[in-house]
Formats: C-alpha cells, structure tokens, sequence
C-alpha cells in the first residue's frame, strides 16, 4: 500500500502510516455505505473510471463515483 501511496501522491509513507490512512479510509467508506437515504433525491449522477490493476493478470477495474442533489 504505500507503494501505492508513493505512486499517487509523489510522496514516501511508512506501512504503519499507509496501514493508518488505509483503516481511516475504510471507516469513512463503512461509515457512508451504512447510512440511511435520504428519501427523495433531485438528481444522481453516476461517473467511472477504468484502471489498469495488475494482480495475476493486468486488467481493467472501475471505479464509480457517484454524486446526489438532495432536495433540501
């Protein structure tokens, strides 16, 4: 992960840093999936982005942003 992080940000992180930001990371994504919807939404919009992942095989995954108007 913070070869990763280097890649990104052009910057050097220690695993406990990156180990840190990537748990802050996914308590804030947790948090966001298990909230409740508001009930009436003006508009969504959805966006993707492909990337090239190498793992076993070099492939392509997405990944969908996702942007509410609410009504209030």
């Amino acid at each position: 992960m913070s070869e990763i992080l280097k890649d990104i940000f052009n910057n050097n992180y220690s695993p406990s840093s990156a180990s840190r930001i990537t748990n802050i990371t996914l308590e804030e994504v947790n948090k966001f999936v298990n909230r409740k919807p508001d009930n009436r939404y003006i508009a969504v919009m959805l966006d993707g982005l492909l990337f090239y992942l190498r793992m076993e095989t070099v492939d392509k995954e997405p990944v969908i942003f996702t942007l509410v108007i609410k009504e209030s």
